[in-house]
């Protein structure tokens, strides 16, 4: 069910997503979509069903990235447009503490890594140029020791949906400024729906996974 399109990201190890979104006036916009604001407003059912969802889906990669590093994968995720420093309490932030809770020894969850310098407008209501120079030497990192700045130590970067790409590509910049052997992952819940590219019914998986949870086998490498 994990879906990926790292071809339209440089510098980037690999981009994963797990569905679709629809914008609200889209005469398309459905369930998954619908979920996916509900998520971000955190709403409890909605918060709980991708979060779930998403770190079955996670595991696997996660597993395979730390075979190749005896340092743990360092998590992080994209700041709100309105936020300066993490703020605990977002949804995405349940994502993240739910994978450490779960890979221990993996990975790391470190969201104050990240700040901004101030806040940028909303990027929806911005183009792809746009959205680049709002975000244009905004993020800063802090968390990286000199020393190891060249080991190659795995990043991966967590979004609600994926446009653009602006913000990750931001927020790899500032990665690789600091650390450039780093290898950059990223994970978004969704991509905004692509006329041209993306498949016909493109949510029923993650739609039934919502719906009729299971528990996969130990030794199934993709559960979904």
């Amino acid at each position: 069910m994990i879906n990926t399109f790292t071809n339209r990201f440089n510098d980037f190890e690999s981009v994963h997503y797990l569905g679709y979104y629809f914008k609200y006036r889209d005469p398309r916009f459905d369930e998954v979509s619908k979920e996916l604001l509900n998520f971000k407003h955190n709403y409890t059912t909605s918060v709980n069903k991708w979060t779930r969802v998403a770190s079955v889906a996670l595991k696997p990669l996660l597993l395979e990235w730390n075979k190749s590093t005896s340092k743990k994968i360092t998590v992080l995720r994209a700041l709100g447009h309105d936020e300066t420093e993490v703020d605990p309490s977002k949804p995405m932030d349940m994502l993240g503490r739910k994978l450490e809770m779960e890979n221990p020894d993996i990975l790391a969850y470190l969201p104050s890594w990240l700040s901004k310098s101030h806040p940028n407008p909303a990027l929806h209501t911005l183009n792809a140029a746009q959205r680049i120079e709002a975000l244009e030497s905004v993020y800063q990192m802090i968390g990286l020791d000199t020393e190891n700045s060249k080991k190659r130590v795995h990043y991966l970067i967590l979004d609600d949906v994926i446009t653009t790409g602006s913000t990750l590509n931001a927020i790899k910049a500032i990665i690789l400024k600091q650390r450039p052997n780093a290898k950059i992952h990223a994970f978004g819940l969704c991509k905004t729906f692509d006329d041209v590219v993306d498949p016909d019914e493109p949510n029923q998986q993650l739609l039934d996974a919502f719906n009729h949870p299971i528990s996969p086998p130990e030794d199934c490498e993709f559960p979904f």
